[in-house]
């Protein structure tokens, strides 16, 4: 076979590049979203509450604040 040229290697080298980082990011970003996932209610149960919990006591912080203004 023909040996190829410097531009026809560093095209390959390109693909090939560009192959694994798509291999890469089809198995890293899952892995990073489900460790953020994890890692929030890692630290919802360490303080001792839910997601559910904080929404409510931040609406209530919000619904003081609106009734704070108001007057």
């Amino acid at each position: 076979s023909p040996k190829l040229t410097r531009r026809e290697k560093r095209r390959q080298r390109r693909r090939r590049r560009k192959i694994g980082e798509e291999i890469l990011g089809w198995i890293l970003v899952p892995l990073i979203l489900f460790a953020c996932y994890w890692s929030v209610n890692a630290g919802f149960a360490f303080f001792g509450t839910t997601p559910s919990a904080v929404f409510d006591q931040l609406k209530q912080v919000k619904t003081a604040l609106e009734k704070r203004e108001a007057r």
